[in-house]
C-alpha cells in the first residue's frame, strides 16, 4: 500500500503542488486575508475489499499522468498493480486498510 501512496503523491508533487502545501495551508491562509475557524484530521479505516478497491482505482486514475510526469513507467505501474490485485486476492489475511491522514480546515474572511 505504501507504494501507492508514494505514486500519488509523487505525482501530485511532479504536478506542482508544493511539497509542504497541505501543512502550510493554515499559514497560506491567513496570509491571504482568512481566519482559521477549525482545523482537525482524520483518517479512514476500510474493509479490505473497499481500501484496495480505493487503491487500484487510485492507480488506474493516475497512470497516464504519471507516467507523462515521469514518475513511474509502464512496467512499474504494471507492478504496483499486480501487487494490489494479489492483496485483493488475498483480502482475508487483512483486518483493514488505512487511509492517509486527512486534514479538516474551515476559514473565514478576516475582518
Amino acid at each position: 500500500m505504501s507504494a501507492h501512496w508514494e505514486l500519488l503523491y509523487e505525482s501530485i508533487e511532479r504536478a506542482g503542488t508544493p511539497h509542504q502545501a497541505v501543512e502550510d495551508l493554515p499559514r497560506i491562509a491567513r496570509a491571504a486575508g482568512f481566519e482559521v475557524t477549525a482545523m482537525s484530521g482524520f483518517m479512514g479505516v476500510f474493509p479490505p475489499e473497499v481500501g484496495l478497491q480505493i487503491a487500484m482505482a487510485n492507480v488506474a486514475a493516475v497512470r497516464e499522468r504519471a507516467r507523462a510526469l515521469g514518475v513511474a513507467t509502464g512496467e512499474q505501474l504494471d507492478e504496483l498493480m499486480g501487487g494490489l490485485s494479489a492483496a485483493m486476492n488475498a483480502k482475508d489475511s487483512y483486518d483493514w486498510i488505512a487511509s492517509p491522514l486527512m486534514f479538516d480546515l474551515a476559514f473565514r474572511r478576516s475582518g
